[in-house]
């Protein structure tokens, strides 16, 4: 996810609307959980990187 926006930002704001299409089909569909090819997840992979960070940090 990160890599996706930093190469967005890089480009800078005036994006095309392909480029702005591209990256807000990716984030809808990370933030809904749904895929139009694979359908809904079973696990929500934002929590999951969410948790993962936050153990992350509580490691000595």
């Amino acid at each position: 996810l990160s890599q996706k926006v930093y190469s967005h930002r890089e480009k800078g704001i005036n994006i095309e609307y392909d480029e702005k299409k591209a990256l807000l089909d990716f984030l809808w569909q990370l933030f809904t959980g749904w895929s139009f090819i694979e359908g809904y997840r079973e696990e929500d992979i934002v929590k999951i990187m969410i948790q993962k960070n936050y153990r992350d940090k509580l490691k000595p």
